[in-house]
């Protein structure tokens, strides 16, 4: 391999590693849920019970958070909804946020809708314009359950996404332009509510890490790239290496 070649190569593969070294993070942090829910019986859980004649009900709770988040004066709302048929008494629907996951479960015969929201100072989610979408961590999720999403800026301004469903665990995210919809854009940069609505068919469960804004996943995923860059770089001075065969 000759020098020019040898460069191009190195060239090349340095550009590859750069690619793949972490990109600077705009992430503006929603909820992490490591502070935990207070409900109205002082446990961890919003739990609602279903007997052989009940058919719905609601419970609720709110919380100032004051660690785990990027926004100010923030209190998150939850809000557990619940319907079904069983005949087994004490069957319930039961959403907790804390300790770092928000989990959902509901128990057979049971299905609920799940709102989570959040009012805060009003606050550029973009971060100057960094960011594109809200994300939200999927841990674990029945394949059925589905969630729109609200934003509201200061102006009073909403818009509700349509119903989107999860095919899995991974990063589920919603790029801001959905919630332009030529009648009612809303200003990404002046947000005040967030509001996410769950559901799900009887017996879904769901648990959840964080909800935040940044830009969405990319491919190729960087560790390919820095393994190509490795690769190449590898190459590079294998060839370099090697002897050169003598001319007459």
């Amino acid at each position: 391999m000759d020098s020019f070649a040898r460069k191009s190569l190195a060239i090349f593969a340095w550009s590859s590693l750069v690619l793949a070294a972490p990109a600077q993070a705009a992430q503006l942090l929603i909820d992490d849920f490591s502070q935990s829910t207070l409900t109205t019986d002082g446990g961890q859980a919003l739990q609602l019970s279903l007997g052989p004649n009940d058919a719905t009900g609601t419970i609720s709770s709110a919380l100032s958070l004051g660690n785990g988040t990027s926004l100010n004066n923030v209190t998150r709302y939850l809000e557990v909804s619940p319907s079904g048929s069983s005949t087994v008494p004490g069957t319930s629907a039961t959403a907790t946020a804390g300790f770092g996951q928000f989990t959902v479960s509901n128990d057979t015969g049971v299905d609920s809708d799940i709102s989570l929201w959040y009012e805060f100072d009003a606050h550029d989610l973009t971060a100057g314009g960094l960011n594109t979408a809200l994300l939200l961590e999927v841990l674990t999720i029945d394949q059925n359950t589905s969630i729109t999403i609200t934003l509201r800026d200061s102006a009073g301004n909403s818009v509700t996404t349509p119903q989107q469903s999860f095919t899995g665990p991974g990063t589920f995210f919603t790029l801001f332009n959905a919630f332009d919809d030529g009648a009612n854009n809303v200003d990404e940069t002046s947000v005040e509510f967030v509001k996410l609505d769950f559901a799900g068919p009887s017996a879904w469960d769901g648990s959840f890490q964080f909800l935040a804004t940044n830009e969405p996943p990319t491919v190729p995923e960087p560790g390919t790239l820095a393994l190509a860059g490795l690769g190449l770089i590898g190459m590079g001075v294998a060839a370099a290496r090697r002897p050169r065969k003598l001319t007459a």
